[in-house]
């Protein structure tokens, strides 16, 4: 996508006890947003929403599953994650499981999430955190939340949970082409929920 999706909903209906999404790497709604210097793609106002109990995963990854996006090159905003009843869940499974999106590495130019938020359950084994797993090279990520419960099931110190980010930083922190110091923002947001495994953290597991 380098253009753009606006108010559209993706409504995850498990058949046979089989997760509504199921791949090597799995995402809710779209696997990247694209970027271009002449454009930048952007999700607005758009849902995914579980019809199911929390009997079988909603999405599902033998690698990566995120419960929105799996890579973001521009602009989401207003946009969730949650089930459709107080009685259902949306459930996020994978190696590593992150709620609403994996990685928001956009390498020019910057990336945003605002105002989008995730109700659910997210469990990884490796890793795992409630709203995003990677906020690098300027992205900026604002007035988001997660209520979710997340775990990670390894039982070693390299398995991690976060209520809301495993990280936010990058090594690519200074450009001395252009002279940019890179921003790496998590601005007004919030995370609620519980947080198990070998190492956790209510918000972020690392911030550089």
């Amino acid at each position: 996508n380098s253009g753009k999706i606006a108010n559209s909903i993706v409504y995850l209906i498990n058949k046979d006890d089989e997760p509504a999404i199921e791949g090597l790497q799995a995402a809710g709604f779209a696997m990247s947003i694209h970027y271009s210097p002449s454009d930048r793609g952007i999700i607005e106002n758009c849902g995914v929403i579980s019809t199911e109990t929390a009997t079988v995963p909603s999405i599902k990854a033998e690698g990566v599953a995120a419960g929105f996006i799996w890579q973001n090159y521009g602009t989401l905003k207003g946009s969730y994650v949650r089930a459709m009843n107080s009685y259902e869940d949306v459930v996020i499974q994978g190696y590593e499981a992150y709620g609403f999106i994996y990685s928001g590495n956009a390498s020019v130019g910057g990336n945003s999430v605002e105002e989008c938020y995730v109700v659910g359950t997210v469990k990884g084994s490796l890793n795992a955190a409630g709203f995003v797993g990677s906020n690098n090279a300027d992205g900026v990520i604002k007035k988001c939340y997660a209520n979710a419960n997340v775990s990670a099931s390894l039982t070693n110190e390299l398995a991690k949970a976060s209520g809301f980010a495993h990280w936010s930083g990058g090594k690519n922190q200074w450009n001395e082409n252009d002279a940019t110091v890179y921003k790496h923002w998590i601005v007004n947001c919030y995370a609620a929920g519980t947080v198990s495994g070998y190492t956790t953290s209510g918000f972020a597991y690392s911030a550089f």
